[in-house]
C-alpha cells in the first residue's frame, strides 16, 4: 500500500545545515548569516522561489537519494505542475528500475501529451515493470487512433505479465474501442491473461462476448477461468443455467470454496450469498481468507456488508484484507464508520489499511478521525493518516499536517509535506515551509518543495 514530495537550494545563496536523515534525529542549528539569507529567500518574488525550487528538484533528480527522486516525481505529477516534464524525464534515465517505473507513470498521470514519445520509448525498457508503467501511461495519453498499434504490440509481447498490465489498464480507463482489442485474449494460451481478459470484458459491458463466455465456462479445463466466466455472463445480465453454474464451481475435493461462492455471485444464483457468509464464518482461516480476497477483488456493490462484517474476524491478515478492499467503495456513509473504527484496532496494520482506504474513498465524514490517527503510537499510521488527508484535501487539517512537520519519523514528515502540496495554503504557511527548508533534507525536502510549488503564487 500504498500507491511522496521536496524544496530548492541555491549555494550561492543560502548555507543549508548538515541534513538529519535519521529518524529521531534532530537539526543542528543554524549558523551564522543563516536567518538573513531566509529573510532573503522569503522576499524573493514568485518566480524567483519558483526557479530555485525547480533548480533543487531537477539536482535531485540527478543525486543518488532514491527516496528523494521518488518524491519529486510523484509530487510534480499529483500537483500536475505545469513545468514538471524536464524534471520528470531526468528519472527515465535512473540505473534503478523503480525510479524509472515511477518516472513514467508520472509522465502518464502529468497528462500533458507532449510526454507520450518518452512512455512510447520506455516500452521498450529492459525492465517488465518499466513496461507494464508505461502501457498505463501510453493509454492516458495517446488518442485512440495512435494508441490501437501500441496496445497490439503490447498484447502480444512474449511476457504475460505485459499483456496482462494492457488488459487491466484498458479496463481500469474504459478508454473507447478497448473491448474488440481486448476480445482475442480470451483464447490466450496463459489462464491469467484470459482470466484477466474475462474481467475486462464484463467490466466494461461487452454483450458481444456472451457466446464466447458461455462457451469457456462450459468447457475451459481452468477451474479459475470457468468461474470468472460464469461471473462475468452474470454481471452482464445474461441468464445461465444453474446446474451449469455449479458444474463451473466444483473443484477437485468436490468442496464449494469461498472463491467459487464469490464469483458465483456475479450469476445472481440465490444461493449464493449464503455461500459467501458461511464462508465467511467457516472454522477454517484459510476459507475466510479466500473469501474476503475474493470479495475483494469483485468490487460487487454488495460485498460492502460482507467485507465490513470480516473487519472483526480474529485473523489480522482477513481483517487487513477486509479494510483494503472497502476502499473501493464511495459514497457509502456505513463503510466511511466502519472504517472509522477501525482506526481503534489493536493491530497498527490494520489501523494502517484502514487510514489509507478512507484516503480512496475521499468522504469529508472522515476527516476528523484521520487527524486523530495523526497522534498515533505507529509511525506507518501516521503516515496513512497524513497522506489520507491530502487525498482529502480538506484544509481543515492544514495545522494538524504542520505538526507533523516535526514528527520523529522523517517518512511521516514527507507525507505531511507531501499532503500539504494538496492544500490550499496562506502566504503565513508558504513561509513556514519556507524556514523548514533550512532544517530538512532529502524526500522531505522535496514535498516542501513540491507543496511551495503548488501554492508559490500566494507567496506575496
Amino acid at each position: 500500500m500504498k500507491p511522496a514530495i521536496g524544496i530548492w537550494v541555491v549555494a550561492s545563496l543560502l548555507v543549508v545545515p548538515a541534513a538529519w536523515s535519521q529518524e529521531g534525529q534532530k537539526p543542528q542549528g543554524h549558523k551564522p548569516g543563516e536567518k538573513d539569507r531566509a529573510d532573503q529567500l522569503r522576499k524573493m518574488s514568485p518566480d524567483e522561489i519558483r526557479k530555485r525550487a525547480e533548480q533543487f528538484l531537477f539536482t535531485t533528480m540527478q543525486g543518488t537519494d532514491e527516496e528523494a527522486k521518488i518524491y519529486t516525481l510523484a509530487g510534480l505529477a499529483e500537483i500536475k505542475y505545469p513545468n514538471a516534464l524536464p524534471i520528470l524525464q531526468q528519472g527515465l534515465a535512473d540505473s534503478t528500475p523503480r525510479v524509472r517505473r515511477i518516472a513514467v507513470r508520472a509522465i502518464g498521470d502529468l497528462g500533458n501529451p507532449a510526454g507520450l514519445p518518452l512512455v512510447e520509448k520506455a516500452l521498450g525498457d529492459g525492465d517488465v515493470s518499466v513496461r507494464r508503467a508505461a502501457i498505463d501511461s501510453v493509454i492516458d495519453l495517446a488518442d485512440q487512433r495512435s494508441v490501437q498499434p501500441l496496445i497490439q504490440k503490447a498484447l502480444s509481447d512474449s511476457d504475460p505479465s505485459i499483456r496482462r498490465a494492457t488488459i487491466t489498464s484498458l479496463r481500469e480507463k474504459g478508454k473507447p474501442g478497448a473491448a474488440p482489442l481486448i476480445a482475442p485474449a480470451l483464447k490466450d494460451a496463459d489462464p491469467d491473461v484470459q482470466t484477466d481478459a474475462i474481467k475486462a470484458l464484463a467490466a466494461l459491458g461487452d454483450k458481444s462476448a456472451i457466446p464466447s463466455l458461455k462457451e469457456i465456462a462450459k468447457t475451459s479445463t481452468n477451474r479459475k477461468v470457468r468461474l470468472n466466466a460464469a461471473f462475468a455472463l452474470g454481471q452482464l445480465g445474461e441468464p445461465f443455467d444453474p446446474a451449469e453454474v455449479k458444474t463451473a464451481m466444483k473443484d477437485d475435493n468436490d468442496r464449494t470454496s469461498a472463491l467459487a461462492a464469490a464469483y458465483a455471485a456475479g450469476t445472481k444464483d440465490e444461493q449464493a450469498a449464503g455461500l459467501i457468509k458461511a464462508a465467511l464464518h467457516a472454522s477454517d482461516e484459510k476459507t475466510r481468507s479466500e473469501a474476503v480476497h475474493a470479495l475483494k477483488a469483485s468490487n460487487d456493490p454488495g460485498a460492502a456488508g460482507l467485507l465490513i462484517e470480516a473487519l472483526k474476524d480474529p485473523n489480522r491478515e482477513i481483517r487487513i484484507t477486509a479494510a483494503e478492499g472497502l476502499g473501493s467503495y464511495k459514497g457509502n456513509s456505513v463503510v466511511t464508520q466502519a472504517l472509522e473504527q477501525a482506526l481503534r484496532d489493536e493491530n497498527g496494520k490494520v489501523r494502517e489499511s484502514a487510514a489509507l482506504s478512507l484516503g480512496e474513498i475521499r468522504d469529508p465524514a472522515a476527516v476528523n478521525a484521520l487527524k486523530n490517527s495523526l497522534t498515533d503510537s505507529e509511525a506507518d499510521v501516521r503516515f496513512a493518516a497524513a497522506h489520507a488527508l491530502g487525498l482529502l484535501g480538506d484544509d481543515s487539517a492544514i495545522e494538524a499536517l504542520k505538526g507533523l512537520l516535526d514528527d520523529s519519523s522523517m517518512g511521516v514528515r514527507a507525507s505531511a509535506a507531501r499532503s500539504l502540496a494538496r492544500m490550499h495554503l496562506d502566504k503565513k504557511m508558504i513561509g513556514h515551509l519556507l524556514k523548514r527548508f533550512e532544517e530538512t533534507d532529502g524526500k522531505e525536502r522535496a514535498g516542501l518543495a513540491v507543496a511551495v510549488l503548488a501554492n508559490v503564487d500566494k507567496q506575496q
